[in-house]
């Protein structure tokens, strides 16, 4: 190693040990209360809701900046029936420090423990998680005609997550008089590395468990890129539904400014559609709704009277290839042996090549 190497790296680490200790001291040097008051006022001034931390508070700064806090909640809208919208148990943030120089927000890390989220929509439209905050009559009257557009254009910033991880979830849903909808959420983990994003599901809605787990292209970086630059990613999944798992591969292209492309491929051995039909009135609690026609009722169609709803599908172009051994269906004799393609053209559905075996016959 020259003496020039040597010299140049000694002084780099007496820097980077200087560094870190400034930065130790600062961080030790720091109020809790005064912290908690500040991000409680950051997020008054932002939302309009209360944030309160009840619990302990720490603060890093080197080399990330790191937050961690205790017993955390936010108020909910002052129309919505909980008071609270959102509380932690713990939770902890951890943020890219030299980013923040150019303006931008890249968060390493969340680790969100014991949430509970009360969502809740009314029937004027409005949602509780709208945090927009209000207002006042006096600012939109003294307010510039061009502030509006001043505060877009400025804007430049964005906040790029890299990890995240919660556990030990519950999230609850009412829909104005609707009956109340309770999903669990024991573990969710979105981890980028590599250039890979690795995603692990645990969810309990009702007498149904969902998983979801396998790997794909950097969420992180096709966010950032989608709709300003070409997106490649691979999909690499298996979904567990009630026990039975469906393989999901392939891959997704989006072109700045056009319809998303994709080839998918679905493959299982069995899988059962029916938890997907009744998750609608899988998890609800309050008054009951109507009760179902009997079975014995004569129906107008041979599959089923109710509409698909073909709103929830994606308008993009691309196809998936169906190859599953047996295929469960409400109220019908298992499908066998299902092959074919769906191929999506913007908001077009097209099924080609479908075959399939039921009971003693088939079908293509």
């Amino acid at each position: 190693m020259s003496k020039t190497l040597k010299t140049i790296l000694i002084i780099l680490s007496a820097v980077l040990v200087l560094g870190g200790l400034g930065a130790w001291y600062a961080a030790s040097s720091i109020n809790p209360e005064k912290l908690t008051q500040l991000l409680s006022s950051a997020v008054k001034d932002a939302t309009g809701r209360e944030l309160k931390i009840a619990g302990p508070v720490s603060l890093t700064i080197f080399p990330s900046i790191g937050v961690k806090a205790e017993q955390v909640s936010l108020s909910n809208a002052t129309w919505a029936s909980d008071p609270q919208m959102l509380s932690l148990k713990h939770v902890k943030l951890e943020v890219k420090l030299f980013p923040l120089f150019t303006g931008n927000v890249e968060i390493s890390s969340i680790n969100l423990a014991g949430l509970e989220a009360h969502l809740e929509s009314n029937k004027s439209g409005q949602s509780n998680w709208d945090l927009t905050p209000p207002v006042s009559a006096a600012n939109s009257n003294t307010a510039p005609s061009g502030s509006s557009s001043q505060t877009t254009s400025d804007d430049s910033s964005f906040i790029a997550i890299q990890t995240v991880h919660i556990s030990d979830a519950r999230i609850t849903y009412q829909d104005g008089s609707s009956p109340v909808k309770v999903i669990e959420v024991p573990k969710l983990s979105l981890t980028g590395e590599g250039g890979k994003t690795d995603i692990f599901l645990d969810l309990q809605y009702g007498n149904y468990k969902l998983g979801l787990k396998g790997k794909m292209g950097s969420l992180r970086q096709a966010i950032i890129d989608w709709d300003q630059s070409p997106v490649k990613t691979s999909l690499d999944f298996t979904l567990t539904l009630n026990g039975k798992s469906l393989d999901i591969t392939g891959k997704v292209d989006k072109a700045p400014k056009v319809l998303p492309q994709f080839d998918v491929k679905l493959a299982s051995k069995s899988f059962d559609l029916l938890p997907l039909a009744a998750a609608s009135t899988a998890s609800s609690v309050g008054k009951p709704t109507a009760s179902t026609k009997p079975a014995s009722s004569q129906r107008k169609y041979f599959f089923s009277d109710d509409p698909l709803p073909f709103d929830l599908l994606p308008n993009a172009n691309g196809k998936i290839a169906l190859d599953i051994v047996q295929l469960g269906v409400p109220d019908q004799t298992p499908f066998r042996n299902v092959s074919g393609t769906i191929a999506f053209k913007g908001n077009q559905l097209d099924i080609n090549d479908l075959k399939f075996e039921l009971g003693k016959g088939q079908a293509q």
